[in-house]
C-alpha cells in the first residue's frame, strides 16, 4: 500500500490511541488512531462480526449493519475532515452531545474497514 510506504515514520513511531466505540454494535469494532507529529492515522475494523452479516452472508456495510454505532475522537485527534484512503472517500467528524465522533454507518457504508488521514488543508481541528 502506498500510505504505508508515504506514512511509514507514524505507522511505526506514532503514539498509538485505541478509541472508545459506542452504539448497538460498539463491542464489535476496534479502532485505533497512530500520531506523530502533525500527522494522524485511524484505522477502524470490524470484529465478531458473524452476526452482522444476517442470512444473505455478505460483509457488514451501511445502516442496516451499523445503525447507530460510532468512533469517539478524543479532542487531541479532532479534525474536521478525514479521507478513507481505502476507498477515497472523504467523512466530516460530527458532534454527538459534548463529544466528536465518526458514525460507522458512514465509515462502513460500502466496504467495512477504514484508514482514515487528516485530509490536506483541514488539519484545524475543531
Amino acid at each position: 500500500m502506498t500510505l504505508r510506504r508515504e506514512r511509514e515514520p507514524v505507522f511505526r513511531d506514532g503514539d498509538y490511541l485505541p478509541l472508545k466505540v459506542h452504539g448497538e454494535h460498539g463491542e464489535q469494532v476496534v479502532a485505533f488512531t497512530r500520531h506523530l507529529g502533525e500527522e494522524t492515522l485511524l484505522v477502524a475494523a470490524p470484529r465478531l462480526f458473524g452476526g452482522l452479516t444476517g442470512d444473505h452472508g455478505k460483509p457488514p456495510v451501511g445502516e442496516a449493519a451499523w445503525g447507530d454505532t460510532w468512533i469517539k475522537v478524543p479532542p487531541e485527534r479532532v479534525h474536521e475532515r478525514w479521507t478513507n484512503a481505502l476507498m477515497d472517500e472523504t467523512f466530516d467528524t460530527q458532534a454527538r452531545g459534548e463529544a466528536q465522533g465518526l458514525s460507522l454507518a458512514q465509515l462502513f457504508g460500502t466496504f467495512p474497514y477504514a484508514l482514515l488521514q487528516v485530509q490536506r488543508g483541514t488539519a484545524t481541528k475543531i
